[in-house]
């Protein structure tokens, strides 16, 4: 009997914590009645403190102006969500959420686990239950990666100049924006810069 209750403590004060699951909980989208999956990650900050953030625990699948299935094909949306432009990204999400900063990336990311390791928390089955799932990414015509790779945009955007001294004809370096990356061989996540024509996934965070 001991014992017993020895566990039933454990499990109510444990639920919520980093490291395990997280609550989860739904979403259905106004504009098209489609529902969603969401959870309730913990971010860790500093001394011991958390806060909770609620993520959309599937990809997006609103049919914006400018997204695409992967290959076009109907079956990939339904799997895997749809591929956005970034222009498209950071106001496809419903009232009430957002397309993530880079530091709200980042915040999930060392919560469970950091760069080298949170793929195995973060990606579908994770403990995380934030689920990030391998739908590919597509630049025009093309699209590679479906079932290996998962990319997402984050909000943070821009461009830049270089060259125009002594002479030297100014050149505008093509507008970039973050891209989140997860792969389904290893746990690492990886942050870096690409166009902002590409076409990845998107992930909503609810204002807070």
């Amino acid at each position: 009997m001991k014992f017993k209750r020895l566990i039933y403590s454990c499990l109510t004060l444990c639920v919520g914590m980093p490291g395990f699951a997280q609550e989860t909980g739904t979403m259905t989208d106004p504009r098209d009645s489609k529902e969603y999956k969401t959870t309730e990650l913990v971010i860790k900050l500093e001394a011991g403190i958390t806060k909770n953030r609620t993520w959309l625990a599937q990809n997006l699948d609103y049919a914006s102006s400018n997204s695409s299935c992967y290959k076009d094909e109907p079956a990939f949306c339904e799997a895997f969500g749809r591929l956005y432009p970034w222009e498209d990204a950071i106001s496809v999400c419903p009232d009430g959420w957002h397309l993530p900063s880079e530091k709200e990336w980042t915040e999930v990311i060392d919560s469970y686990g950091g760069r080298n390791s949170a793929g195995s928390s973060l990606r579908k089955g994770g403990g995380s239950n934030l689920d990030l799932t391998m739908g590919g990414f597509g630049n025009g015509l093309i699209y590679t990666g479906v079932g290996k790779t998962g990319s997402y945009w984050d909000s943070a955007g821009g461009n830049s100049t270089n060259g125009g001294g002594d002479g030297e004809e100014k050149k505008i370096i093509p507008r970039t924006a973050g891209l989140i990356s997860i792969d389904s061989n290893n746990d690492d996540v990886f942050h870096v810069q690409i166009g902002k024509e590409h076409l990845l996934s998107v992930r909503c965070i609810k204002n807070y």
